[in-house]
Order: C-alpha cells, then sequence, then structure tokens
C-alpha cells in the first residue's frame, strides 16, 4: 500500500476524474477499479 500525503494530485487515466488530497492517508484512491496516478502541476 501506498501513502497518499496531503497536496498530492492524483488522476484516473480511465475516466480523467482529478483530486487533490486534503488529508493523508494509508493505501491507494481508487477510480474506475484501479489506482489513481500521481499528476504534476
Amino acid at each position: 500500500m501506498a501513502s497518499t500525503t496531503v497536496g498530492a494530485r492524483l488522476r484516473c487515466e480511465r475516466c480523467g476524474t482529478e483530486i487533490i488530497v486534503v488529508k493523508a492517508a494509508e493505501g491507494d484512491v481508487v477510480c474506475c477499479a484501479q489506482p489513481m496516478a500521481a499528476r504534476e502541476g
């Protein structure tokens, strides 16, 4: 499991949903049944 840090930007490769993490947590953020990928910018 990965750690999600505050301020990280994540994007779903399948549907294009983008999020910014506001609360740190252990584990992967999942969308469309797959982990979301880190995004630059």
